[in-house]
């Protein structure tokens, strides 16, 4: 992994962290030299998604609308739900969703609530019947979530938010 990459992550998980505690917070950075530079060349890229940020002061971020905020919120938990893999191959039924439930707590989808938040829920419910099929299995990762909160009540709050955006979706 070079420098950049390393940056990179290291700024992703910072802005979910961010995100996630508070989500109306401008994005602020650390004043290190190769931070600024990979944010030089974010601004002064090539790339459309540029247009998504704004600065607003010495090292500090805003987005432009909060539906380009909710739309990233709502990738970074949609993709975080579908990547999740079993660590064991073959495996029944019962014994994938107990490692489902054990996980379960670990999701963005259980930090908060999203009832406040109808833009990232929307986004959300729109993949559930999305044709690509990338999102195939989010649906019933959905319903996993729900009935993981049966056994493990540290993911209640992420099966709220399952419910709720399953039920946006019908």
């Amino acid at each position: 992994m070079d420098e950049t990459t390393d940056i990179s992550i290291t700024k992703r998980k910072s802005f979910w962290k961010r995100y996630f505690n508070s989500a109306t917070t401008p994005i602020e950075n650390e004043n290190d030299k190769k931070i600024q530079d990979v944010w030089e060349k974010y601004f002064n890229g090539d790339n459309i998604s540029k247009y998504a940020l704004k600065r607003v002061g010495d090292n500090k971020y805003q987005f432009l609308h909060k539906s380009c905020q909710e739309y990233y919120a709502a990738q970074k938990i949609i993709f975080d739900i579908i990547s999740w893999k079993s660590n064991i191959n073959d495996i029944n039924h019962q014994q994938f969703q107990q490692q489902f439930e054990t996980y379960a707590q670990k999701f963005l989808i259980n930090h908060k609530l999203l009832n406040e938040e109808m833009g990232i829920i929307q986004f959300i419910a729109d993949r559930i019947y999305d044709s690509n099929l990338m999102f195939i299995n989010l649906k019933s990762r959905l319903f996993r979530l729900i009935e993981s909160s049966k056994n493990n009540s540290k993911v209640s709050i992420a099966a709220a938010n399952a419910a709720t955006i399953l039920n946006v979706a019908r």
